[in-house]
Formats: structure tokens, sequence, C-alpha cells
């Protein structure tokens, strides 16, 4: 699952081996050190690859899978951006083993994570924080450490990591390096947002997203007959539902109780599908264990939303794939956060919903663009300030740390401004795509690589160019997902379910008449919230239909005890532990509401990050 490539002989895996309990097999590439678990790699006589997530060149018969990476390999060592027919949601390392130089990359939104640094004269490469910083014994960054326990969504911007000096590519980004690490050529991709029309396509775009949806997933699935999709009550995954060919043997997967309303949805949509479905209810694991936060911390990296772990803690390891919903979310627009804000949906109902008029979007001009950077900077900002050093324990300087933030942010602005976009809404768009997509998003891929192949066609290569050429008021208030439902065969027996956020009306009802129930539901969702959090009692009534239950998740009564493991070895600052910990403690007793409980296992995820790094240093002299 994990791989470190490497300039340095003789490095010494021993403390590393020991804790995963895998074996480590080394590689030796003339210059070059290649140590993996297990990890599929693609050779010739005169190249070397790794890749992570999946590529394919859509124009060879997608049976031949060699001739296939092989093609694509070759085609980015030559040319980036790819050229239309190479897709895929991918990061690659590789190696030409007659020049020794060596090539990294990353999809145009990058969830999958490359790290790279010099040190010492050697380079490393690696898709493993825990495996550079314990083989390397570099520092902690505290700008990184920094960034992973505050902000939006408790990411690194830009480059940044939480080891020094080590670099995370950037999406979209293609380096050449020597055989020394030298950097010798850097290109990026910059092709989203480039064919946007000037007016709306009609059924010509519906169809052609679809048949290329279609072949992305023909490509993407070849070769394996059995596979899974996490199918929840929404949109997302019911369009994947929708475009798996019907010669699959496919098992739908779901967390939460039988009687959850999405449950239930989901249930139905998978018996029109013809697949089989399995959902798995465990809610402890929203807290899971020491052991198993360790365990799913070293394999993958991706510990975020834990809710995952109700599917992975109940299937055995395979080498199945699992199909991911869109998680840019681009086809449904609703990372177009001005016309997705609540205040702007209510002030704008008649005009949109009712009267059915366009948006007004604002032009991208270097005025507005500057307005728009200085506004995400004032809504970082409210992070970066000395309270929060002093309760993580840094020794960075508040002048420091912000000057880092900003150079961390111009790398991401510099990334968005070279795409030439037409809107503000839009650049602000692809910011979300950079951070929230590219981060917390992305560990929902990564956490399931531990037992799948975990793929989610909806960010690769082709499906990214062309979702967000759509024209974005097409996007907006679902209209280009109500006419794909309403114009695809495949999609309209799926329409007459409905969604777990609109329930008992059909997708396909006319939209004035899904809107009132959906506002009737939030309503009563928010009078049963409200008088659970004011009656302090954990039993009433939760929602209005049965969903995953966040108060239940709380009310374990180990919860104390488990808190105090996840930090048991202090590598984040007391002040910051106790916090979280109080946080748990008080939305358990309804003193605060119980919200999802991401940013509490973001920190022990961090923890176990630090505490692997610092335990497995094995003593390199490099």
């Amino acid at each position: 699952m994990s791989f470190l490539l490497s300039s340095a002989l003789n490095l010494n895996f021993d403390l590393l081996q020991k804790e995963i309990r895998e074996d480590i097999d080394k590689v030796e590439l003339n210059s070059w050190n290649f140590y993996s678990t297990q990890k599929e790699s693609f050779k010739r006589s005169d190249l070397f690859s790794v890749t992570d997530g999946y590529l394919r060149n859509l124009g060879i018969s997608s049976d031949d899978l060699e001739a296939q990476l092989e093609s694509c390999v070759r085609t980015i060592a030559e040319s980036w951006p790819v050229p239309i027919n190479i897709t895929g949601s991918f990061s690659l390392t590789n190696i030409n083993l007659v020049t020794e130089e060596l090539i990294i990359c990353t999809d145009p939104i990058g969830v999958y994570p490359l790290y790279y640094l010099e040190h010492n004269g050697h380079f490393f490469v690696s898709n493993s924080i825990i495996w550079l910083g314990a083989i390397t014994e570099m520092a902690m960054d505290e700008t990184g450490v920094f960034q992973r326990s505050f902000g939006p969504d408790f990411c690194n911007l830009g480059r940044r990591t939480i080891l020094k000096n080590c670099k995370r590519l950037l999406p979209g980004e293609w380096i050449k390096f020597s055989s020394t690490g030298e950097r010798l050529e850097t290109k990026f991709d910059n092709s989203l947002y480039q064919a946007i029309p000037d007016k709306a396509e009609g059924s010509d775009l519906i169809n052609k997203y679809w048949e290329s949806l279609k072949k992305e997933l023909q490509y993407c699935l070849e070769n394996k007959q059995k596979v899974n999709l996490a199918l929840s009550g929404g949109m997302d995954s019911r369009i994947i539902l929708g475009a798996i060919a019907s010669d699959k043997e496919l098992k739908c997967l779901s967390y939460g109780a039988e009687k959850n309303y999405e449950t239930k949805v989901a249930r139905k949509l998978a018996k029109i599908k013809g697949a089989k479905f399995d959902s798995f209810h465990q809610p402890s694991l929203n807290f899971p264990s020491v052991g198993k936060l360790k365990e799913y911390t070293l394999k993958t990296e991706g510990v975020h939303l834990c809710s995952w772990l109700e599917i992975l803690e109940n299937v055995p390891e395979n080498n199945e794939v699992l199909l991911i919903g869109d998680i840019s979310t681009a086809v449904t627009g609703r990372t177009i956060k001005r016309f997705n804000s609540k205040n702007y949906q209510k002030k704008n109902f008649l005009k949109h919903t009712i009267l059915n008029k366009g948006y007004d979007f604002e032009a991208n001009t270097p005025e507005s663009f500057k307005a728009w950077k200085d506004k995400i900077t004032k809504k970082f900002f409210h992070y970066y300030n000395q309270k929060n050093i002093d309760s993580l324990g840094l020794t960075i300087n508040i002048e420091d740390l912000r000057k880092n933030f900003l150079e961390d942010l111009f790398f991401l602005f510099q990334r968005i401004e070279a795409h030439n976009i037409p809107y503000i809404e839009l650049v602000d768009e692809l910011f979300t795509w950079y951070t929230h997509t590219r981060f917390p998003m992305g560990k929902q891929v990564l956490i399931n690589s531990s037992k799948f192949q975990a793929y989610c066609p909806g960010v690769s290569i082709q499906m990214m160019r062309l979702c967000s050429s759509i024209p974005p008021e097409e996007r907006l208030n679902l209209g280009f997902v109500r006419k794909l439902f309403r114009n695809i065969k495949e999609l309209r027996k799926l329409s007459r379910i409905p969604t777990s956020q609109v329930p008992l009306v059909p997708l396909s009802a006319p939209h004035l008449l899904r809107i009132p129930v959906w506002g009737f539901r939030k309503i009563m969702d928010d009078y049963f919230i409200k008088k659970l959090v004011k009656e302090k009692d954990p039993r009433l009534r939760y929602r209005l239909y049965n969903s995953n239950n966040w108060v239940e998740a709380y009310q374990r009564d180990d919860l104390k005890e488990v808190l105090e493991g996840y930090f048991e070895f202090k590598y984040l600052g007391e002040n910051y532990v106790n916090s979280i910990k109080a946080q748990a403690i008080k939305r358990k007793s309804l003193d605060l509401w119980p919200f999802a409980n991401m940013n509490i296992m973001n920190a022990a995820a961090l923890n176990t990050d630090l505490y692997y790094i610092d335990k497995m240093r094995g003593g390199n002299d490099i």
C-alpha cells in the first residue's frame, strides 16, 4: 500500500517493518532504490513506474491493461497536460532507466498524495508522510502542524506538509528530476474550465456527459467482474449506479442502520439495478478503538470520516474495486458557493425556482480576483492567532506563521490564476477543489484503499474537464442533474425513487413540488434537534426521518477513556488536546450540539501520524 523511492543506499526499515507487520520489498533501479509493501509496479527495459489510483488510455482497447498503462506512462513522460485520450484519477512516479531521470505527477485535483524532499544530498519520494518522516528523520514543520490542527478543512495548503522541507505535489503538477534530485523541469495541467460554451448545448451536452461517464467506467472497471459501489440515497452515487454496465457483478454498500431513510432509499436503488446490497451499522466505530485508529492511520493516512469503518470492518480485504460517488460534487454545482448559500437561496427563491431566471456571475477581472484573494486570506487569518499557537505548544512566532501561510496560499492562487477562469464564482469553486476535495474528501478514497481498490471516477481528468466546462448556470439548482435523469434511459427508473434529502417525492417530480417538501423536512429536523438539545435527552427523536445519528455515536460509556487513549502520547499541545476532549464530552452531554466528529478524529489522526514518525525513526545515517 505504501512505497518510498530514494537515491540513498542501505536505508534501515527495521522499526517501520516491525510496526506495519508486512515485508518491505526492495528493488534496485540503477541510482534509485524502490521500497514497498507489495506495491504493484510496472516495468519495461527502459522504464519503471508505480501508480496510485488508475490511469487509462481511451484510444486503446480497454481489455489490454498493460498496453494501456505503458501508453499512458510514455505519453505522460512526453506530454503534459495529457491529451484528451488519457484519463484517470492518479498520482504517478516514473523512472527512465536509461537516463535515470524521475518524473512525478498528479491529476488536476490531486487526491492521491505524492511527497518529495531532498536531505543531505539524497532525494526521496513517497506516498506516505509517515514513511518519509520515519526514514529521513526530518523535523516537524510547525506551520504544517498548525494547518492540520486549525482551519476550515484541517488541511495543509499548497505544497506544505507536516515535515520540514518536505513538499506535496500541487494539483496537476508534473516535475522532472535528475538522478541526484535536481529539478529539471516543472509543468502544470491548467485544462479545467477551458471549454465553457457561450450557450448551453442542450441534449448534446447531456448525451456527451453520459457517454463519457459510461466510457470512463468501462475503462476503469476493465478486467474487473466484481464491482462494489458506495451507495447513499443522494444523487452523486446514483448517477454512477446508472452508468455501471449491467454485465458486472455489482454489490452496493452503505453504512447506517437498516431503519434509516437513506438506507431504505439506497436499498431500493440497488434493487432496481439488480445489484446486491449490504448495509452495516456499528456506530461505536465513529470513535474507533486506539488500535483501529493506529491501524488505519498507518495503512492509509486517511482517517477523517470514520463512518466508513462501519463498512471496512465488516468486509474482507480483497482486490475488488470500490467506486465512490463524485467527491467534488462538480456536476451538481454545490461547490459554486455564492449561489448555494442559505441567504442567497432565500432571497432569490422566486427568481431562480419560480421564474427560472438566470444567475448573475461576476467577471474575473484583475480587480475582482484581488478582492477574492483578500477575502480568502481574511477567512483563514481568523485562525492564525497567538492563542492557537500557544494551545499547540508551538515555538513559531505569529509573524513567521502568517508569512508561511501567505506563501502557501500564493501557490494555490497562482495555480488558479493560470486557468484564466471567466467568473469569480468558478475561481472560488476551483479553490474548493484544491483544498476541501483534495484533502478531507480525498481521505475517503484513501481510507477505503485499505480493503479495496478505491476509485472516484468523478474526479478523473476526463470527467473534471467535462464537468468544469458545463455552463455553470446549467449546473446550479440541480438543473443539469435533473436533465440527466429526465433524458437518460438508464437513469429514468432511478429517478422514481426519492432522494434522502427530499423524502416521499420522486427525484423526477417537478422542482416546485420537491422544494416545499425539502423545506418542511428541514423545519421539522430543526425542531427536533432544538428540542433534543434543550431537554438534553439523547433518547428523543433526532430528525423527522431516521438518519445517521451523531447523538447516538457520542453516547458510549467509555468515550472519555477512548479519547484519553487517542492522546496517550502527547504530540500536540495540552491546551489543544484538552479542548478537543472537552468538545466531545460536551457533545455527549448535549451541552454542545453533537456535530459529526471529524474535527476530533482529525486531531487524533494527526497525533497518531506524529507518534508513528517519532516511534519508527531507525537511526538512518543520511
